[in-house]
């Protein structure tokens, strides 16, 4: 028994041996090679292979740069849109809501108030009631405001820091100087600016909820929310903001303006129950 487990043993070990014997040698590489000629055989293979690996990388940094480029492009697509929602509110900020919008051929129209993303001409603020000097000087600040984010994004590209939070930072700290102008206008004043500017500055019930704080208050579609607890609202955004501050179910009082009357309504802090819509119209006496 055991002879012939030992012939079976040697039988298995020659077929290993004669199949790895038939297997084809590396080209180039002798049979008998010792550990050191190996070592430097591969070297040089690795040598030799070089040229492709810089073709690899020069193709990857390619692909780097094309992606460096698209991340500017959409950078520049969120800049502008984030200018868009500063001026848009809510899903009928395009839309007039009463017959105080301009018509058409109104000079004031939102299509000619602001020509051009960051611009205000002066005759979109003398049309709403601004005098010359005062429209001189916010054209102004709004023109170096503009130039400021064309240098702000100029130096952040030249650079390599688009996108950053330094970016965001410097840009924001552009428009905390124009939101300063806003702060010290009055109620009166910051709805005819707002209105040069092509920006909502009233909000318009469109419709209330059955059993909503809003019905059970008294509101109707088509009241026009002038403040909320003493705060002058503007756009939908403005009165999303004060119903999420301060204590929930806390009373507070609504201004609204209702065929040329003002009423003084009083819900609970939180949702209302209605759909708005923001729109941009020349301020009357009763704005």
């Amino acid at each position: 028994m055991i002879w012939k487990l030992t012939l079976g043993g040697l039988i298995a070990a020659s077929v290993a041996w004669a199949s790895l014997r038939m297997v084809p040698q590396e080209t180039g590489a002798p049979r008998d090679e010792s550990p050191v000629s190996a070592m430097a055989r591969a070297d040089s293979t690795d040598r030799n292979e070089l040229p492709v690996y810089d073709t690899e990388i020069d193709a990857l940094a390619g692909l780097l740069d094309r992606e460096v480029e698209e991340r500017l492009r959409l950078q520049q697509q969120v800049d502008e849109l984030q200018d868009r929602l500063d001026r848009l509110d809510g899903a009928g900020d395009t839309l007039p809501t009463g017959p105080s919008d301009p018509p058409p051929s109104d000079p004031g129209r939102r299509a000619d108030r602001q020509n051009e993303r960051g611009a205000v001409s002066e005759g979109a603020l003398t049309a709403a009631g601004f005098s010359a000097s005062e429209a001189a000087n916010l054209r102004r600040l709004h023109d170096e405001a503009a130039m400021a984010r064309l240098y702000l994004r100029d130096q952040a590209e030249r650079e390599g820091w688009m996108g950053t939070p330094r970016y965001f930072e410097s840009l924001q700290t552009i428009r905390s100087d124009l939101q300063s102008i806003r702060d010290g206008m009055d109620d009166e004043t910051l709805s005819r600016y707002l209105y040069a500017l092509g920006q909502p500055n009233q909000v318009t019930v469109q419709r209330v909820l059955t059993g909503s704080a809003a019905a059970n208050a008294g509101l109707e579609p088509g009241d026009v929310l002038v403040s909320y607890e003493g705060s002058r609202v503007f756009a939908v955004s403005d009165v999303r903001r004060a119903t999420r501050s301060g204590q929930a179910g806390d009373t507070v009082a609504v201004e609204i303006l209702r065929d040329s009357q003002r009423i003084q309504a009083y819900l609970p802090r939180g949702p209302l129950g209605v759909t708005m819509s923001s729109a941009s119209i020349l301020p009357g006496d009763d704005s």
